[in-house]
C-alpha cells in the first residue's frame, strides 16, 4: 500500500477515535500525538487495535512505543514495514 494511502487512513482512524478531540486539517504528520493529546494513555490500546484491523498485522506488545506510534509518519513507516514483514509470510 502506498504511503500516502497509509497516512490518510491512518489520520481517518485518529479522526473516528480520538474521544471528541478534533484533529486539525493542518495537523502535521511529524507532530507528537501524544504531546498535542490526540493519542493518550486511555486511548493508545483502541488505537493500535484500530491498525491492526484497518491493516490486517498484528502489532505485538514490544511494539508499542513512541519510536512506532509518536507521530502519523512514525506509524506510517511502522505500517509500511509490517505489511512487508506480513507479505513475507
Amino acid at each position: 500500500m502506498p504511503r500516502e494511502e497509509i497516512e490518510n487512513a491512518v489520520r481517518d482512524i485518529l479522526a473516528k477515535n480520538s474521544h471528541g478531540i478534533k484533529i486539525p486539517v493542518d495537523f502535521s504528520a511529524g507532530e507528537s500525538l501524544f504531546l498535542r493529546g490526540i493519542v493518550d494513555s486511555f486511548g493508545i490500546f483502541p488505537f493500535v487495535h484500530a491498525l491492526e484491523a484497518r491493516f490486517h498485522i498484528k502489532i505485538k506488545k514490544g511494539d508499542i512505543h513512541p519510536g512506532n506510534l509518536e507521530t502519523i509518519e512514525n506509524v506510517t513507516a511502522f505500517i509500511s514495514k509490517k505489511q512487508r514483514e506480513e507479505e513475507r509470510k
